[in-house]
């Protein structure tokens, strides 16, 4: 815990050239980084401290982030004491999810000075967390709500047909309080945040993005939920811009949640 705090951590991945639809980490280093050539990603790649790349000899490229915190101390959360170690990334989720055939999970997470982490140690917190988890059986119509800095969530593996919806959101706002948007501009109108129906559109591994979240919208749809992991932040910005074109709808109408991966902060 004591080299975690110090040196944070370093992740290790291997990405492909194109997408490879049958690993959930097989997103293309194109598509990770938003680039269309390999002159652009570098220059992308070497404007960032400390990370580290190469190509590999069948077109991939290995990446090793530069160090990024492991662990945070959470001491209040709207006026609760906590004071307590959390993970701040996905220093387990790496080093037990991270395998495909271009990835060794266990060479996925480093220590932050680049001294190995101790396999065993990963694989007793693993293990603790797998005996201390909480399984609910879900039944329709359930709802949970999750303080994501103070609890891990996850999923078992399944058979059959099963519809979870899922959104993302900040801190609580206090009544009346302004917050600031990604590019820091104030704003004061949140009456997206008040539509009647809550129900969100997810947009992981949608076939047609543009089309999907287009015609999602001319349904009802009014929040999505992305990720610059999902690959497709272009295309269903398209399918936004064309129903907006259309007169569907307005930006305000929109409530669009989306989220970095852990080698962006």
């Amino acid at each position: 815990m004591d080299k975690l705090k110090t040196y944070g951590a370093r992740y290790k991945r291997v990405l492909p050239e194109e997408d490879d639809k049958a690993s959930p980490i097989g997103r293309s280093f194109y598509n990770a980084y938003g680039v269309n050539d390999k002159i652009e990603l570098e220059k992308k790649l070497n404007a960032i401290p400390g990370l580290e790349y190469q190509w590999l000899p069948e077109g991939s490229l290995e990446v090793i982030t530069e160090p990024i915190p492991a662990v945070r101390f959470i001491d209040q959360q709207h006026n609760h004491g906590i004071y307590q170690w959390t993970f701040h990334n996905s220093v387990i989720a790496a080093f037990l999810g991270w395998k495909d055939c271009r990835n060794d999970r266990k060479k996925a997470v480093r220590f932050g000075n680049n001294d190995p982490m101790d396999e065993e140690i990963l694989e007793s917190i693993a293990k603790f967390m797998e005996e201390k988890k909480i399984s609910y059986k879900w039944k329709k119509g359930d709802i949970f709500a999750i303080n994501n800095r103070l609890v891990m969530h996850s999923r078992n593996s399944f058979t059959g047909a099963r519809r979870v919806y899922a959104s993302m959101f900040g801190d609580a706002m206090m009544k009346n309080e302004v917050k600031r948007d990604g590019v820091g501009e104030l704003i004061d109108d949140f009456s997206a945040l008040e539509v009647t129906d809550p129900i969100t559109f997810g947009c992981w591994r949608l076939d047609d993005p543009e089309q999907a979240v287009y015609n999602a919208i001319k349904a009802g749809y009014r929040r999505f939920d992305s990720a610059c992991d999902y690959g497709n932040e272009i295309q269903t910005g398209k399918g936004i811009r064309r129903a907006i074109d259309e007169g569907i709808c307005t930006r305000k109408d929109l409530y669009v949640t989306t989220k970095l991966w852990n080698t962006y902060h």
